[in-house]
């Protein structure tokens, strides 16, 4: 850039020493060539070249490979913490349930004392919220069975090979125990 304005300086000194008819000619040209020169160098630089463009869309795939896998993960972890939430909360439930009826609670009861909000009651006594099945053991116990004990498993409903089964189990003592170890948090 720096020569090409030296070169038109010089060309400028060139033109002042014609005579008035041709340094006007002179000067017309050098201005339309400096001005061509300045469109070609602003054509230049409008846009990006193709190199620059898969270069971008080279770091975006790799950003795009890191984050997604970790993304999926935190969603897959929030899922199983809200089950384990919602485990909890049955929990209490059923020791409130039986410390006023003297048993514990059918999963049918536990949902009705949360206005159903903890899920879906599908045959045979089984609540479905989301990915997880929550199930009593034995399927319909009766109210003997229920003076001193119950037993709630939820499992994880794994669709594809791309998720990790996940199993709670909880029963009188409020514990809940996850039989294959796989982090909840």
């Amino acid at each position: 850039m720096l020569s090409e304005f030296y070169f038109e300086n010089a060309e400028r000194n060139k033109c002042r020493k014609l005579s008035k008819s041709s340094a006007t000619f002179c000067h017309k040209t050098l201005f339309a060539l400096s001005r061509k020169r300045i469109i070609m160098v602003n054509k230049n630089q409008n846009g990006f070249s193709l190199i620059e463009l898969l270069i971008v869309c080279v770091v975006m795939g790799v950003i795009a490979g890191l984050a997604i896998p970790g993304l999926l993960k935190s969603k897959q972890l929030a899922e199983n913490e809200s089950a384990y939430n919602t485990l909890r909360a049955m929990i209490s439930t059923e020791l409130a349930y039986n410390s006023s009826n003297g048993r514990y609670a059918r999963l049918t009861e536990i949902n009705a004392l949360h206005q159903n909000g903890l899920g879906e009651i599908t045959p045979p006594n089984t609540l479905v919220r989301g990915k997880y099945t929550f199930v009593m053991s034995p399927s319909n116990p009766t109210d003997p069975q229920l003076k001193n004990s119950y037993h709630i498993t939820v499992t994880k409903t794994v669709v594809g090979g791309d998720e990790t089964p996940y199993t709670l189990d909880v029963d009188e003592t409020g514990r809940i125990i996850e039989p294959y170890n796989i982090n909840h948090r």
